[in-house]
């Protein structure tokens, strides 16, 4: 009878370990599957930032040329407002060069109204 209750007890213990050591496979399995999975979406949005550099010209007031985007996701939908964002910006710089010329005429003029 107690060599019975020993074997079940040895068995149990067995079995318990064998579940175990199933939960921390997998869960090492899912966790690393993760990482790759993370790994790769963190390098297709990266990637983009080294186009972005050229975008920043735009703030400091160069290169308002416009990118292409294809890839259908939601950096691309950013990309098409930020091509519509320079296109709006071009024509308010050349607005703005076309009233240059006189531009001083209506500062003089509003000037001398003040005073």
């Amino acid at each position: 009878m107690h060599e019975a209750l020993a074997r079940a007890k040895q068995d149990s213990d067995s079995r318990l370990w064998r579940s175990v050591l199933l939960m921390v496979g997998l869960v090492s399995l899912v966790t690393g599957l993760g990482l790759v999975l993370s790994r790769a979406q963190t390098v297709h949005i990266t990637s983009r930032w080294g186009r972005s550099r050229k975008r920043r010209g735009v703030g400091q007031g160069r290169s308002l040329g416009a990118r292409g985007h294809h890839s259908g996701d939601e950096l691309a939908v950013l990309g098409s407002s930020f091509n519509r964002m320079v296109d709006e910006l071009n024509s308010s710089y050349r607005r703005a060069r076309a009233d240059e010329p006189h531009l001083g005429a209506k500062v003089e003029a509003r000037l001398q109204s003040w005073r």
